[in-house]
C-alpha cells in the first residue's frame, strides 16, 4: 500500500477554457513564409532588444533556448531541458522558449520595445487562440508573463 501526501499549494489548475471569445492578446504577431523576407524584416526592425528562441529535440530529449540581443550584441541567454521526447514535444519546447524570452526581457531596464523571433508557426498561432488546445497551459503562462511586462 502506498500513501501520498498532497498539499493544496502543489496542485496546479489548468483552465478548461483558455480565454473568452472577446479576449484580445496583448502581443502582435507576424509570420512570413519566405526566409529572405524574414531576414529583411528582422534587419529593418529596430526594437530596443531582440530575442531569438528555439525548442529543438536532440539526443532523444526536448530542450529550448532564448538569446537576448541588445544594441546588436548578445547580452544574455537562457536554456532549459524539458525532458525525454517520450514525455514532451518540440511544440512544448518552442512555447517554453518564448516564455524564456519574456524572462530575459523582464530582467532588462529602460526597454521601450522588444521583439521575440521564433521559427515555429504553430507557436505563433497558439499565442492567438481562445480555445484550449494541446499545451495551452504553456501559452497561458506566456500571456501572464507578457501582462507582467
Amino acid at each position: 500500500m502506498h500513501r501520498f501526501n498532497i498539499h493544496p499549494q502543489s496542485i496546479k489548475t489548468i483552465k478548461a477554457v483558455q480565454f473568452n471569445t472577446e479576449w484580445k492578446p496583448k502581443i502582435k504577431t507576424k509570420t512570413v513564409n519566405n526566409t529572405n523576407k524574414a531576414i529583411e524584416d528582422m534587419n529593418n526592425n529596430n526594437p530596443d532588444m531582440k530575442v531569438f528562441t528555439d525548442g529543438p529535440g536532440m539526443e532523444e530529449k526536448i530542450g529550448t533556448a532564448a538569446v537576448l540581443y541588445r544594441n546588436g550584441r548578445v547580452k544574455t541567454m537562457l536554456r532549459y531541458q524539458l525532458g525525454s521526447q517520450r514525455h514532451h514535444t518540440v511544440y512544448e519546447g518552442e512555447g517554453v522558449g518564448v516564455i524564456l524570452g519574456t524572462k530575459l526581457i523582464s530582467k532588462e531596464w529602460g526597454i521601450q520595445s522588444a521583439m521575440i523571433y521564433t521559427d515555429s508557426q504553430a507557436t505563433i498561432t497558439a499565442t492567438q487562440l481562445t480555445k484550449p488546445n494541446s499545451g495551452h497551459h504553456i501559452f497561458d503562462a506566456l500571456h501572464d508573463n507578457i501582462e507582467a511586462l
